[in-house]
């Protein structure tokens, strides 16, 4: 013992059954090695030196016990958030990553996966804590997570890391200000359960049900034409209906549910025309690559027959971008029974060059701006499905695709009424234009429109003859479109989750029988380049422009017809040829022609998970690090030698009998204020070790940092 320090004797009654002849007080010396009999009338307690008192006079008994291994606890808290994150990274990979699309389509069995989630996570951080609560006691084992007094052990007790109480009662005791009763090892517990008990609200957040469609094993009744029946079509039934749908401007979606399919590279998110149903044809976006199969009133899937096209057009800048129309080409006599032709041209070996005019006016000499127009199409020797066409979308193929292109010239006249002579709000833009293309129309020193006949064919003289012969306002710049377009009749597998195809594969030509039908169905591109030969004005029609003033029997259009609206009409027209070919103009799957496609799968109405307001790998973030560290600790301390499950009332109890010759008279026992306001525990020891570490038998309680208690040692 030290010399010159006082110390305080402690006693402990000898138990019943020993010689009563020795029962008696025997002094002990808390800190020191050997009894003494020296008195204080104060406690002066080193806790790096604390040893428990003997509650025997002779030493310790003869048998002990060994610590032990707790396996369940410790299995269940390592496997419980690795299986609740395991199914979260799952749920979040495999629906929550998906390809987005304006069809919510998924499976049945999504509803109780939702479900089942909730149940899991709730069950899991509860399991978590579960196995945590028996780390918690390995840990406070060892000398750097040990509490550094009784009363930073006591706030441990009932795991109160891991729930609200605890920590409320930590920000509580931050705010005000006061010393908090926690040390390391309860916040990096509290951190853990805090960070998977934010995980699973965040993830209600993340993901939702949504009235969609799930998979069925029924096959879908379908509209549209079939490999057996796409040439049985009426002589020029294709051109009458689309001229007359495109004329006035109308839809240009695909009927039933309105599902257009295109490969999966294709981001349908940044295509307008496919982010709402029914899905139409595109009309201004590039659109390379798309799937016209028969449709149904639900998403189908499956083995799907139809036509693989796509098309591009752009404005002219320049009269060189043009191939097939040259800046002044030499028309030869028109070839008879060509519609609407002026002649053709000869164009590279292999290919036919067709030009086509447009009427530059009605008769009405009291419209104020007049059109006129050329067409040259490159059918690529071929104007029909014969299996000529390209196998495949690559970029080979495209170099021998279809072209289209088409020339606009225009010229505006001062109206009849002279108050809509000088007309400011007329609308002259037309850029981009082609400076360099050849001009047939200029103006004379009087203003009257010269032509130049020469640029004109045989059968177009009469019209010409029509141009009003008083002075003209401007004549407009010529303007372009220029088409690229490329289609193929073929089978491929229909995904409905995302209305993509994929493994297309062409089919021989569909049979002809020209016994029973006059013509077969013509290529893609053929009707749109013939819907285009129409009137100037109906390109005003065909795109939705506003309708011309009338004012004292004088027609008054406020602008020319503009490269971008020049476009739209070329656009518009195509969608319109795509639709005769698949669907023969038809919007609806109400009729007769519906049939049951054995080759496809159809869906019903379900409920199927999305993605929900906030982005879900923020909770798999927090899901993962609550995992990793909770199994972390589980493999480190949860299968270590300890002397208790947890930290349960029995255990502190036995503790505190240890410890009552400290606290039995201190006043602040006395209290109703909690443990946290006991200035006494502060000077206890919080360390759970080995009291008697010299002995062969030794006792675990509370004790200085030094006295770790062993594996294999024998305890009592």
């Amino acid at each position: 013992m030290e010399q010159g320090r006082q110390v305080r004797f402690q006693t402990k009654r000898v138990p019943d059954e020993l010689d009563l002849e020795k029962s008696k007080d025997y002094p002990f010396v808390i800190g020191g090695d050997t009894p003494s009999t020296a008195t204080s009338s104060q406690p002066l307690i080193d806790r790096d030196k604390f040893e428990s008192p003997l509650f025997t006079p002779d030493g310790p008994p003869r048998g002990g016990y060994k610590l032990t291994r707790f396996y369940i606890r410790t299995v269940v808290g390592i496997l419980a958030p690795l299986i609740v994150t395991g199914f979260w990274l799952a749920i979040y990979i495999k629906l929550l990553t998906r390809k987005t699309n304006v069809v919510k389509y998924g499976s049945d069995k999504e509803i109780l996966i939702y479900y089942a989630w909730f149940v899991l996570a709730v069950f899991g951080v509860g399991l978590s804590k579960y196995g945590l609560a028996g780390v918690e006691v390995s840990m406070l084992q060892h000398p750097f997570w040990q509490a550094k007094n009784t009363m930073v052990l006591l706030m441990h007790s009932g795991a109160s890391w891991g729930g609200p109480d605890g920590w409320s009662r930590f920000l509580a005791r931050i705010l005000t200000g006061k010393h908090t009763a926690t040390h390391r090892l309860w916040h990096l517990l509290a951190t853990i359960s805090l960070i998977g008990s934010i995980a699973i609200p965040l993830s209600g957040t993340c993901l939702e049900l949504a009235d969609g469609y799930v998979k069925s094993s029924k096959h879908p009744l379908v509209s549209g034409r079939t490999w057996e029946n796409f040439n049985a079509r009426d002589t020029g039934q294709m051109l009458k209906r689309g001229d007359s749908a495109w004329n006035v401007g109308s839809p240009i979606t695909v009927p039933g549910l309105g599902i257009i399919y295109t490969p999966p590279y294709v981001n349908r998110n940044s295509l307008d025309h496919f982010t709402k149903l029914p899905n139409s044809l595109p009309l201004r976006e590039r659109n390379p690559d798309f799937f016209l199969t028969p449709q149904s009133t639900v998403p189908i899937g499956g083995k799907g027959w139809g036509l693989r096209l796509g098309y591009n057009c752009f404005a002219v800048k320049s009269a060189s971008e043009f191939t097939v129309l040259a800046r002044k080409p030499l028309v030869p006599p028109p070839e008879p029974g060509t519609l609407a032709a002026v002649g053709t041209a000869p164009g590279p070996p292999g290919r036919n060059i067709t030009i086509l005019s447009l009427s530059p006016t009605d008769g009405r000499l009291s419209i104020n701006i007049r059109g006129y127009a050329r067409i040259g199409i490159n059918l690529n020797n071929a104007n029909l499905y014969d299996g000529s066409e390209p196998s495949s979308f690559d970029e080979k193929d495209l170099e021998h695709a279809n072209v289209l292109e088409y020339a606009l010239w225009q010229i505006r006249w001062q109206q009849a009424y002279e108050g809509m002579a000088k007309d400011p709000s007329f609308d002259d833009n037309i850029e981009p234009s082609m400076t360099d293309m050849y001009q047939p129309f200029s103006l004379d020193p009087n203003g009257t429109v010269v032509t130049d006949e020469s640029f004109f064919g045989y059968d177009e003289k009469e019209t010409l003859g029509s141009i009003p012969s008083h002075a003209a306002m401007s004549i407009a710049n010529p303007i372009g479109v220029r088409c690229r377009q490329i289609s193929v009749l073929g089978t491929a597998e229909l995904e409905a989750q995302t209305s993509t195809f994929t493994n297309f594969k062409q089919t021989p030509s569909p049979p002809f029988n020209a016994s029973e039908v006059e013509s077969p169905a013509s290529r893609f591109g053929v009707t749109a380049a013939s819907i285009l030969a129409a009137e100037y004005y109906t390109l005003f029609t065909a795109t939705k422009l506003a309708p011309p003033e009338v004012l004292s029997n004088s027609v008054d259009y406020k602008r020319f017809i503009d490269p971008e609206t020049l476009v739209e009409a070329v656009m518009r027209a195509y969608a319109m040829d795509a639709l005769q070919l698949m669907y023969d103009g038809i919007y609806s799957n109400e009729t007769r022609a519906s049939y049951i496609a054995q080759n496809l799968t159809s869906s019903g109405p379900g409920k199927v998970l999305e993605r929900g307001q906030y982005n879900p790998g923020t909770a798999a973030a927090l899901f993962t690090i609550w995992a990793l560290s909770s199994a972390a600790l589980g493999i480190v301390y949860g299968f270590r030698r300890r002397w208790s499950e947890t930290l349960d009332g029995y255990t502190l109890f036995r503790f505190g009998a240890d410890l009552a010759h400290e606290v039995r008279y201190h006043p602040e026992f006395s209290s109703t204020n909690g443990f946290e306001d006991c200035e006494k525990l502060r000077q206890l020891p919080g360390l759970i070790g080995d009291s008697q570490p010299h002995m062969p038998v030794g006792h675990i309680s509370l004790v200085g940092k030094h006295n770790v208690a062993k594996k294999d040692k024998l305890y009592c």
